[in-house]
């Protein structure tokens, strides 16, 4: 009996996660936005804004090129769902 508790303090030992980790000041702020923010919207599904830095205003964040992609994209599945009309 006396092996089965140590075996069982022993892997309570190895499991135990450390509450002492650093945190970034990035992580921080997500974590604080996150309690700031979130909700539960009519549907009971969560709603959470975006966690931009604040040293960046949300008018000033450009998506670069993101459009264009997300076109060449779509333009890409029509044409599978084409070949598929099972899928489409």
């Amino acid at each position: 009996m006396e092996e089965l508790n140590e075996s069982i303090k022993a892997f309570w030992e190895i499991e135990t996660v450390e509450d002492n980790i650093p945190v970034s000041d990035e992580l921080s702020y997500c974590d604080e936005h996150f309690q700031k923010t979130h909700y539960r919207n009519s549907e009971r599904r969560y709603v959470v804004q975006l966690p931009f830095r604040p040293n960046i205003a949300p008018d000033n964040i450009s998506l670069s090129d993101s459009k264009s992609l997300a076109v060449l994209r779509l333009e890409q599945l029509w044409r599978r769902l084409d070949r598929d009309p099972e899928m489409k």
